[in-house]
């Protein structure tokens, strides 16, 4: 899901370049579509096929956001302990000497 959130964070739209299967079965169907205007194309037959994709919702990103942050904090609070924990052991090691 993540590559999916980070493709439309970078701006793209997502598009379709075929309708559903069963549009395109004779030379007849496929006359019916291929030469709509994108835009027209997608009106008609993006959203059905959209819909059978697993594309993130709002919601899905903002919680993987407020998922990586925490993970950030997380990561960012155990490097000061890790370091906090170094130079205690390094000021022990000098009153052993």
């Amino acid at each position: 899901m993540r590559e999916r959130i980070e493709y439309l964070q970078q701006g793209a739209s997502i598009r379709i370049g075929l309708p559903a299967e069963e549009l395109c079965g004779t030379w007849e169907d496929c006359i019916k579509w291929k030469n709509l205007p994108e835009d027209d194309f997608m009106t008609k037959y993006g959203d059905a096929v959209l819909a059978e994709y697993s594309i993130p919702t709002p919601e899905e990103i903002e919680r993987i956001e407020q998922y990586d942050l925490q993970q950030n904090q997380d990561g960012d609070e155990n490097q000061r302990q890790q370091t906090d924990n170094s130079q205690d052991d390094e000021d022990t090691d000098g009153m052993l000497s």
